[in-house]
């Protein structure tokens, strides 16, 4: 029996939303200079909460899960649909399969407030 590897995709559909991911300029410091456009992803909730302050904390926080041949930085913004988040760097992940190749990656993310 064959093991699994890289060859082992998520079906398209997991990818159901595009991303373009920002990094820091090097002359005004603000998140412009674009690391990579039209990236596929998805960004699901992270979890209901028992409260209305846990449901209200959790609403500015997402998984972010998008293909494992990019890398995004830690010091990132991603922009999807409008709205900016920004990677929490200790909740990157790369789950794979038994040769390690990674299936995708992901993380969590904050809402940016404009």
């Amino acid at each position: 029996m064959p093991l699994p590897s890289r060859a082992m995709q998520l079906p398209a559909a997991t990818f159901n939303q595009v991303a373009t991911v920002y990094g820091r300029s090097e002359v005004t410091h603000d998140f412009t200079t674009v690391l990579a456009a039209n990236l596929r992803c998805r960004l699901s909730d992270s979890g209901g909460g028992r409260t209305a302050q846990e449901r209200a904390e959790l609403a500015a926080q997402r998984i972010l899960i998008w293909d494992s041949a990019v890398e995004i930085p830690a010091h990132a913004q991603i922009q999807i649909a409008g709205q900016r988040w920004a990677p929490l760097a200790e909740s990157f992940a790369a789950p794979s399969v038994i040769d390690d190749s990674a299936l995708y990656r992901r993380c969590q993310v904050t809402r940016v407030e404009s």
